[in-house]
C-alpha cells in the first residue's frame, strides 16, 4: 500500500500508510501533524482518487516543492520527494507502515504563526542535502510555479443542460477533474456518472484524458477510454448524457 516516509536532515521520523486521503499542517487535527514553524496550519493534502494521489497546496504560505520544483498541485509518483518547510516526505508504493499520528518537534521552537522561508534559506537548504563527495555545482532554488508545458493551453467547451448554450472552462490546472462532485473542476450531471468520472492532466505539451469512475463509460470520437486517451484538438468527449469538446488555445 502506498505510504509517505516523513523525514527531517535524512533522519526517518514516520512512516504513514494511506488508508483515505491524508491532510498535512502544523495543527492538531491533520493526519501529519509537522510541528515545525515553517510549515502552515493547513499546509498541504493528498487526495486519492481511484489508485491516483493527487498532491494540493491548500494555501500554505512557503508552498511545496516536489522534487525541488514549486508545485500547486501534482500528481504523485514512485520516489517523489516533497519539501514540507524544511522536513521531506517521500512518497513510494511501499507495504509498511501505519497511518498514525505525529506531533514531532525539531530544533524549531514551537509558535502560533508560520514563519517564512526565503529563497537564500531554501537554497542552503538544498546545497546540504548534496553529498558530501559530489562536485561543487550550484544547487537549483525552486522558482514560483510556471505549469508544466506551460506553451500549452487548452479548453473545454460544454453545452448547458438546461439552457443549451455553450461554457467555456479553461484548463488552467495540472490535472482537471471532470465529474458530479461539487468541487470538479468540469461539473457533468447524470445518475450513471461518477462523482470522479474522469481527469484531463496536462503533460509537458499535450493534455491526456483517463477514466475515473462512474457506470458512465468516458468516450472519446466514440470510442471507449480503456487507461489514457491524448487529446487533439476538436476532440468530442461524452461521459453519460454530457457532451464535451477539447480545444486547443493556439
Amino acid at each position: 500500500m502506498a505510504r509517505l516516509t516523513l523525514k527531517f536532515k535524512d533522519k526517518v521520523l514516520k512512516e504513514y500508510q494511506f488508508k483515505s486521503n491524508i491532510s498535512i499542517g502544523r495543527i492538531v487535527g491533520n493526519d501529519i501533524v509537522i510541528d515545525n514553524t515553517a510549515v502552515s496550519g493547513k499546509h498541504a493534502a493528498v487526495d486519492v482518487i481511484d489508485g491516483h494521489f493527487i498532491l494540493k497546496d491548500q494555501g500554505s504560505l512557503n508552498g511545496i516543492f516536489v522534487n525541488e520544483k514549486k508545485v500547486k498541485e501534482h500528481e504523485l509518483r514512485e520516489g517523489d520527494k516533497i519539501l514540507v518547510g524544511k522536513h521531506i516526505l517521500e512518497f513510494d508504493f511501499g507495504t509498511s507502515g501505519a497511518l498514525i499520528g505525529l506531533h514531532e518537534k525539531d530544533e524549531q521552537e514551537f509558535s502560533g504563526m508560520t514563519m517564512f522561508i526565503d529563497t537564500k534559506q531554501y537554497k542552503e537548504m538544498l546545497e546540504s542535502k548534496l553529498p558530501k563527495d559530489s562536485p561543487k555545482t550550484e544547487p537549483v532554488v525552486p522558482e514560483p510555479e510556471k505549469p508544466k508545458g506551460a506553451s500549452a493551453r487548452a479548453k473545454i467547451i460544454t453545452e448547458s443542460q438546461a439552457t443549451g448554450r455553450p461554457t467555456e472552462i479553461m484548463l488552467e490546472k495540472n490535472i482537471n477533474i471532470i465529474g458530479k462532485k461539487s468541487d470538479a473542476d468540469i461539473p457533468i450531471h447524470g445518475f450513471l456518472c461518477g462523482e470522479v468520472a474522469a481527469i484531463i492532466e496536462r503533460r509537458k505539451e499535450q493534455f491526456v484524458i483517463r477514466h475515473c469512475g462512474g457506470f458512465s463509460r468516458t468516450k472519446v470520437n466514440g470510442e471507449t477510454v480503456q487507461k489514457i486517451k491524448l487529446l487533439s484538438d476538436g476532440d468530442e468527449i461524452r461521459i453519460g448524457g454530457n457532451r464535451l469538446v477539447f480545444r486547443e488555445i493556439m
